[in-house]
């Protein structure tokens, strides 16, 4: 792979080596997900033999079975983050989010923090942090490999994988914006990757207790104007709602859903759209005043304390809300009279 001198990353890469030190211990924090898991190990593999030693910690706990095939098939050990683990590290970095987004992540100085997110506040890195935060980007393992690549870096088999297969899910197949960058990356990385494995992967969306649930939710589905409409009293995981609404999408006549549950106390509502309705403010408009809710035109997600719930109960209160939400947005579209 030829190094690119004069590219736009060549200077945080110099930034990046500048920090290396062979005496000092790194540790790589993710919440973890496909992209995040892969950017690690990119991260990893630029710091390797540059440093002592680089490991891996994530803050959520790992349930999503794609999650956990990519962990087993590619043999990554990455454990729970946990207090004691601060002290035997000199150095911390961070991928695929920032500081401010989790609680977990207060009170450690990073000295790397590279994402594809929203830039959000950061405070209380070292002083000499190599800040990358690209937004236009599909995927932060996009920007992991422009770094690979200026560095004159090939990834190996084992990492191409994990690289193809976080820009895979984070691009939604590169159905969600994208730029030129995420193409190239891609292309680059089929080349090197294991699609034996990344197929393994990829086919586990499904734990067998979800099985009979999700058989018997589709067996209830409701109409809310033009959407569709399941609710599950209680889900073992809220991935099983994310799973329940795209195959939802996935049915001819359906333009948006939303699928809603239960999960340890908690409502959580997850939407989707072809693009004919923005359910992001579908679901600010429906439940803000609950919980907290929001997201993108054709991607959304609603969490209410069970507290919060009227006693109406939660399908209930979840058609009701959707359907006044719908009714407020057909008023604010009609045309106001004008004054005479």
């Amino acid at each position: 792979m030829p190094h690119q001198k004069n590219s736009l990353y060549q200077k945080n890469i110099e930034r990046l080596f500048a920090l290396c030190n062979k005496d000092e211990r790194w540790l790589i924090l993710i919440m973890a997900d496909p992209d995040a898991i892969a950017s690690a190990l990119a991260l990893r593999r630029l710091l390797s033999h540059r440093v002592g030693e680089v490991a891996f910690a994530h803050i959520n706990e790992i349930k999503r079975p794609d999650n956990l095939s990519m962990l087993a098939y590619l043999r990554v050990k990455m454990p729970l983050l946990s207090p004691a683990m601060l002290g035997k590290y000199d150095r911390f970095a961070v991928v695929d989010s920032q500081p401010s987004h989790h609680a977990e992540f207060e009170g450690i100085s990073f000295s790397v923090v590279i994402d594809h997110h929203p830039p959000a506040e950061i405070s209380g890195q070292q002083d000499n942090a190599m800040i990358d935060i690209r937004p236009k980007y599909g995927a932060c393992s996009t920007i992991l490999m422009e770094y690979l690549r200026t560095a004159g870096i090939r990834p190996g088999k084992m990492l191409a994988t994990a690289m193809l297969y976080g820009i895979r899910v984070d691009t939604r197949n590169f159905t969600y914006k994208t730029i030129a960058a995420d193409a190239r990356a891609f292309r680059s990385l089929s080349k090197l990757a294991d699609h034996e494995k990344l197929n393994r992967i990829s086919r586990n969306e499904f734990f067998l207790p979800w099985v009979k649930p999700f058989s018997k939710a589709l067996n209830s589905i409701q109409s809310i104007g033009s959407g569709k409409f399941i609710y599950f009293q209680n889900v073992p995981n809220s991935d099983l709602l994310v799973l329940t609404v795209d195959f939802l999408m996935r049915i001819h006549e359906v333009r948006w859903a939303a699928v809603a549950g239960l999960e340890n106390g908690c409502l959580v509502v997850t939407l989707r759209s072809d693009g004919i309705r923005n359910v992001g403010k579908l679901a600010q408009r429906a439940f803000s005043d609950f919980g907290t809710a929001g997201g993108h035109h054709t991607m959304a997600r609603a969490e209410i304390p069970l507290g919060k719930v009227p006693t109406e109960g939660p399908e209930k209160f979840v058609i009701s809300r959707l359907r006044q939400a719908l009714g407020r947005k057909k008023a604010d579209d009609k045309p106001k009279k004008q004054d005479d």
